[in-house]
């Protein structure tokens, strides 16, 4: 049986896209995807490998997502496991 949480988010044409999520050394890695096409995976665990000083060396850190050209539909984050995956916000830049 499949287990992973996921956070869908239905958003219209953008410029740009990025997600800041919880990085620390024991987190999870994050999925990317938007209408079933894999765009991004974040290594949380990586990312937070090199940060120290922070309560339980956790930090908020954003992460750019190459976005398709006037894409539409939903934005779909799907945690992989591995540790905890805290999505702390999306950003989503619009087109005029």
């Amino acid at each position: 049986m499949d287990y992973r949480s996921a956070l869908s988010i239905r958003i219209g044409r953008t410029e740009a896209v990025s997600v800041t999520a919880v990085a620390c050394s024991d987190c999870g890695r994050l999925e990317v995807r938007h209408r079933g096409q894999l765009l991004k995976v974040i290594d949380l665990s990586q990312a937070g490998a090199d940060r120290q000083g922070t309560a339980a060396g956790r930090h908020a850190k954003e992460f750019s997502v190459d976005w398709p050209a006037s894409a539409r539909g939903y934005l779909r984050l799907v945690s992989l496991g591995g540790g905890p995956v805290i999505i702390d916000g999306v950003t989503i830049q619009r087109r005029r």
